[in-house]
């Protein structure tokens, strides 16, 4: 089992380059945050929102999913359309094995944010744990990405399958913000049908 694990690149190098590459973008996810709630804090004070949750942390949390749902959405249609992804297409082994760039960047993001958002939805924003157990499978899966494996796969399903989640997030961080301003009412609206 470990032979097989170590034939398709793990090692404790692959381990210490992903912590390497996915710890800037867990500090940038984090700042991000922090930046878009003291945003908000400073420009609409301070109010509940009617799950109970400080606004402007809801606000930031699902902020921070709306922007890396549109940085991975840009990554998996970029691979799409520079010719990564069909790169990747020719043969099942490499549909496998093949390395891009892209993927492995993605991979890296993908494992930091799902790692911010395990750790949110555990101590901050209680989602029960089948959302809980969806975020730990996804890190597993994204580090599991980085080794190379399934490159191919992992431009689609954390790239460009996002497109939905862009409208799914901006959605909830109209809901939040509606009832303090009339425009987000609006916008609100024409994300539910978006996302339908």
């Amino acid at each position: 089992m470990v032979d097989a694990a170590l034939d398709i690149g793990y090692s404790t190098q692959k381990t210490y380059d992903l912590l390497n590459e996915a710890l800037p973008f867990l500090l940038g996810i984090c700042c991000v945050h922090f930046a878009i709630k003291k945003a908000i804090h400073g420009f609409c004070g301070h109010w509940k929102t009617r799950e109970g949750f400080e606004a402007a942390g809801w606000t930031a949390f699902n902020g921070t999913v709306l922007l890396y749902d549109v940085v991975s959405l840009g990554f998996g249609l970029t691979a799409l359309y520079n010719g990564q992804m069909s790169s990747l297409a020719g043969s099942p082994h490499d549909r496998v094995h093949g390395y891009s760039s892209f993927a492995s960047s993605l991979c890296a993001l993908t494992a930091a944010f799902e790692a911010y958002n395990t750790a949110l939805c555990v101590l901050v924003y209680p989602q029960g744990l089948a959302m809980i157990g969806h975020h730990v499978v996804t890190f597993g899966l994204a580090f599991i990405g980085t080794a190379p494996y399934v490159h191919f796969y992992a431009l689609f399903f954390f790239g460009i399958a996002n497109l939905s989640s862009v409208a799914l997030a901006g959605y909830t961080v109209c809901e939040a913000l509606k009832p303090r301003y009339a425009i987000f009412e609006r916008l609100h609206a024409a994300l539910q049908v978006a996302f339908a």
